[in-house]
C-alpha cells in the first residue's frame, strides 16, 4: 500500500478531495511469455482463443471493449507475421502517444523488462506513427531490431514476452519511478551543479491555459524563473533541463510529467481548477511527485467558464497567493 503525501499547501476543504484518493497498491510487475499472439497498433494483445488480460488496463468496465478492438483489427487489418526465433516485445498502449502515458506506462514496462531479460535479443515493436520524443527516448537502449508498424497493420508472432499493463492513470510504482528518472538523467549527462526554477507554458496549446498569464510570467521572471515550452525542446533537451531544476511550476498538463526527471526533495507546483463538491480530482500529478520524492504545492485556481471540466478549463491564477507560496518555498531552497 502507498501512501500519497497530501499537498503542502491543503487547505481543510481541499483535504475533502485528496485525503479519500491517498492511498493506493498498485499490482506488481510481471514479465509473461505467450505463443502465436496478435499486438494491435493500441497496444492490445490477443491469441485465437481470446483476450490477453495483462496487455491492457485493469479497469474492468473497459474489457468489452477491448475485446471488439481486438475482433475489428483481426478481420480488418493486414497481417503483419514476424517469424521465429524473432522474440518480440511490446510496451505501448492506446494512451502512449501522449507524453504522460509514455513516460509513466510504457517507460516503466520497459525497465520491467530490462531487469529480466536481455533487450538485445528482443524485438520491439512500436506503431510508426508515435512522436519523436518516443524514438529519442528509446536510442539509450540496445534492442536486436525495432520494427515500426503502420496503422493498417496487425502484428503476429510467434513469441511475444512483455510486462502486465500495471502503472496506468495515476498508479506510479516509487522505485521504479526513481530509476527511470536517474537512468535518463545519467544518460542525458544533466549537469549537477545547476539549480534552475523553471516555468512551463501552455500558451500554444488549443485548451487548459493560463488567462492571466502575462501577470504570472512577470512574478516568476522576476524570481528568475525560465519560462520554457516543453513541445519546443527535444527529449533530451527537458530531461536534462528538469534534471538541473528545484522548482517546477506548470497547469495540469503533459510537460508536468518531466517531474520524472527532477532530482529528490525538488519542488512542483501544479495550477489546478477549482473543484466543487463531487466534482473529480486527477491525482495523476500529485502522486507522480509522491513517487519521484517531490514536494508538492497544489494552487486552485478559478476557472474562466465554471460549466467545463479540469481537463478543458482555462484558469485565472490569483497571483498574490502565487507569490506566497512562492516566497515560502524559496526560504527552504536556501
Amino acid at each position: 500500500m502507498i501512501r500519497t503525501e497530501l499537498p503542502k499547501n491543503i487547505t481543510p476543504y481541499q483535504g475533502s478531495f485528496f485525503e479519500k484518493e491517498q492511498y493506493y497498491e498498485p499490482a506488481e510487475f510481471k514479465v509473461f511469455e505467450r505463443r502465436n499472439v496478435y499486438v494491435t497498433n493500441s497496444g492490445i494483445a490477443f491469441q485465437l482463443c481470446g483476450l490477453i488480460p495483462e496487455s491492457v488496463y485493469r479497469y474492468s468496465d473497459r474489457q468489452k471493449k477491448y475485446k471488439l478492438s481486438a475482433i475489428y483489427n483481426f478481420i480488418t487489418k493486414r497481417r503483419r507475421k514476424i517469424i521465429h526465433p524473432e522474440k518480440v516485445i511490446f510496451i505501448h498502449n492506446y494512451y502512449c502517444p501522449g507524453y504522460y502515458h509514455w513516460i509513466t506506462e510504457a517507460l516503466p514496462r520497459l525497465f520491467a523488462l530490462r531487469e529480466h531479460c536481455n533487450l538485445s535479443e528482443l524485438t520491439l515493436v512500436v506503431p510508426e506513427y508515435y512522436p519523436q520524443y518516443v524514438w529519442d527516448s528509446l536510442t539509450s537502449f540496445h534492442f536486436k531490431k525495432i520494427i515500426k508498424t503502420k496503422k493498417t497493420e496487425l502484428i503476429f508472432s510467434e513469441k511475444v514476452i512483455t510486462v502486465n499493463n500495471v502503472a496506468y492513470g495515476s498508479i506510479h510504482h516509487p522505485g521504479q519511478t526513481r530509476r527511470i528518472g536517474e537512468y535518463f538523467s545519467s544518460w542525458a549527462a544533466a549537469p549537477v551543479s545547476e539549480r534552475q526554477k523553471v516555468y512551463i507554458t501552455r500558451r500554444g496549446a488549443m485548451r487548459r491555459k493560463i488567462v492571466n498569464e502575462d501577470k504570472v510570467i512577470d512574478l516568476l521572471k522576476s524570481r528568475n524563473f525560465r519560462i520554457v515550452a516543453t513541445e519546443e525542446m527535444s527529449f533530451l533537451e527537458q530531461v536534462r533541463l528538469m534534471s538541473s531544476t528545484v522548482l517546477l511550476v506548470s497547469i495540469h498538463g503533459a510537460g508536468l510529467s518531466n517531474m520524472n526527471f527532477m532530482r529528490e526533495g525538488g519542488v512542483v507546483i501544479e495550477f489546478y481548477k477549482r473543484l466543487s463538491p463531487g466534482e473529480y480530482l486527477n491525482t495523476s500529478f500529485w502522486r507522480l511527485a509522491n513517487a519521484c520524492a517531490l514536494d508538492y504545492y497544489c494552487l486552485w485556481c478559478e476557472a474562466e467558464n465554471r460549466s467545463t471540466s479540469f481537463d478543458e478549463s482555462n484558469l485565472v491564477v490569483e497571483i498574490s497567493q502565487l507569490q506566497e507560496v512562492i516566497d515560502g518555498i524559496e526560504n527552504k531552497l536556501r
